[in-house]
């Protein structure tokens, strides 16, 4: 694992600067994130891993489609970069292309059993499809792996209140609130419904919402 990330690592000279990138997508301000990218890019134009940061700006923005061009080249140029692959499982999957989605969530699984991001791909594919167990399963694995992936934390939470059970469901909420992205989605997401007439649901959200200030919204 380790070879395959330095074999797509951001170059250090542009390191700082990507981790800026990043930041600024955790706290969803893609406008300033997608300027600073453009600039690498402008300096590496080919780089997997810019590129796959590129297409999440994308998916963020709700342009599903520059995301799957952008990440269609990236796995036709790199066919070993595991995230590249689960990435454009996520894409398929809200473009409700099922088969797409769970080809390439098993194909990230493939070059990478170990990797949460695959694991979450795929549980999306069974989410999609209305099977929130097994959604549940991977993205419980997805989190086992890295407990500080977010990203499987709310799709943990979600599962759980599609599934009837709202005490894990906050609890998982509370961890993914340490995002502002997904403190947002929360406010629209229809698989947070079952939680939203819920006094515990909106004490949470509104606390959130406090103590990340202008970061939300």
């Amino acid at each position: 694992m380790g070879g395959r990330l330095e074999k797509y690592a951001v170059p250090a000279e542009m390191a700082d600067e990507y981790s800026a990138v990043v930041e600024f997508i955790q706290a969803v301000k893609m406008k300033e994130a997608f300027k600073r990218l453009k600039r690498l890019l402008e300096s590496d134009p080919e780089h997997p891993r810019l590129n796959v940061t590129l297409a999440q700006i994308h998916f963020h923005r709700n342009d599903l489609n520059e995301a799957k061009a952008v990440l269609s080249e990236v796995v036709r140029e790199c066919p070993d970069f595991d995230e590249a692959y689960s990435f454009l499982s996520a894409v398929y999957a809200w473009k409700g292309d099922g088969k797409k989605a769970a080809k390439n969530a098993e194909k990230a699984l493939q070059l990478n059993p170990s990797s949460p991001a695959s694991w979450n791909a795929l549980g999306m594919y069974h989410a999609k499809r209305y099977d929130y167990a097994t959604a549940l399963e991977h993205f419980l694995a997805a989190y086992s792996m890295d407990p500080e992936y977010l990203t499987a934390a709310y799709n943990i939470a979600c599962a759980y209140a599609m599934l009837g059970d709202k005490a894990e469901a906050l609890e998982f909420l509370k961890k993914a609130f340490a995002s502002p992205y997904y403190v947002d989605a929360a406010e629209k997401d229809r698989d947070i419904n079952p939680l939203r007439e819920e006094e515990s649901f909106q004490k949470l959200l509104s606390s959130a919402r406090e103590r990340l200030g202008d970061e939300t919204g």
